[in-house]
């Protein structure tokens, strides 16, 4: 009797075990890759409607990557300076973290003098705090820097964002931006100096390629980018593209881009489909605020639903840290009325998979 109920109670033991196992394998695998989505705010007065509030509590978006200004260099004063500064709210922003997103020209580096480069570094992190103070009232957590560095001034650059860390407090990180070249090239145009990588997965394409129907987003030419992603030394988020727009071309050159232009904005007597998503100008006329001339051809590019699945499919395959931000370029009106809530939310199930 003794050894039948220690059997049993044996068994008892090792299925518990068992199931516990499997429970605690499965909230690893799943550790292993908690996605957290968050927002690019990209607009030139920071203030969030009711209904983009909603959105994003639905969506629990608690981070807000805002972009606070940029800086260009000047050829008179022969300065970097900052430009084109994001007006701030009457009231600070609640529930939701603020990160500012500095955006820095490539022909600041190559003009900078290496001595000015402190400088501005300093002036960057003053704004930057003082800016942030007057958004929000909770501390400053990270910075991010927006630069399409080149292999020339990838010494600048690095050398301004090592200052840039040095004037931040402790408690602050920095994060930069990576593209999909610099990612395949790292030997060549280097890794910067920060905690993070923001990969941005949208301008893969041509604009006036001849070949090109989407240049926002191609699941296709990103596949020959991603080749070096595991042994880029810094650990990656992502943001995937939401905008759309229309490319105007003439006489095969890009004159105009027109925001969130979609197909059905085109009206038949104006417009003649000669491929796909590209039309033909019939007559010279008025749209979307610009004159398009006879002969002039318009590219609509949309990223798709399915655009973006495949997409989260290829880089679900490249997370390289347990924890990933999954960020959406951009939050605006237009953009939220696209893509349902549900929608973002099946991409952030694929890329958790």
């Amino acid at each position: 009797m003794f050894s039948e109920k220690y059997f049993h109670f044996q068994m008892l033991t090792r299925i518990c075990l068992g199931v516990f196992g499997l429970c605690f394998l499965y909230q690893c695998n799943r550790s292993d890759k908690q996605i957290k989505p968050a927002f690019y705010y990209w607009q030139t007065k920071l203030q969030l409607s009711e209904n983009e509030q909603v959105y994003l509590q639905k969506l629990q978006v608690s981070q807000l990557f805002i972009r606070f200004f940029d800086i260009d260099f000047n050829p008179e004063t022969q300065e970097a300076l900052p430009l084109a500064s994001l007006k701030l709210p009457t009231q600070s922003l609640k529930n939701v973290e603020v990160i500012p997103v500095v955006f820095i020209t490539n022909r600041t580096l190559r003009f900078i003098k290496t001595n000015k480069i402190e400088v501005l570094a300093k002036q960057l992190v003053r704004k930057v705090q003082k800016m942030h103070a007057h958004a929000t009232s909770n501390p400053l957590q990270e910075l991010q820097v927006d630069c399409d560095w080149s292999v020339e001034t990838k010494e600048k650059y690095f050398a301004l964002l090592k200052k840039i860390a040095q004037e931040l407090p402790k408690t602050v990180y920095l994060s930069a931006t990576i593209r999909l070249h610099q990612l395949k090239y790292p030997a060549m145009v280097g890794v910067p100096p920060v905690h993070k990588g923001l990969l941005m997965y949208y301008n893969m394409g041509d604009l006036v390629g001849s070949q090109t129907q989407n240049s926002i987003l191609d699941n296709e030419i990103a596949k020959k980018y991603l080749q070096n992603y595991h042994t880029y030394t810094l650990p990656l988020d992502f943001a995937l593209p939401l905008y759309g727009w229309g490319v105007v071309l003439r006489e095969n050159k890009v004159v105009h881009l027109l925001n969130e232009i979609q197909t059905t904005d085109l009206e038949k007597k104006n417009f003649e489909p000669i491929a796909k998503n590209t039309f033909k100008v019939k007559k010279s006329h008025y749209f979307a605020g610009v004159y398009l001339y006879e002969n002039d051809e318009l590219r609509v590019e949309n990223p798709t639903l399915n655009d973006l699945q495949q997409a989260c499919r290829l880089l679900q395959k490249q997370i390289n840290q347990p924890n990933t931000r999954l960020i959406f370029y951009h939050l605006s009106p237009n953009i939220l009325r696209k893509f349902e809530v549900k929608d973002l939310e099946k991409l952030i199930i694929t890329l958790q998979k």
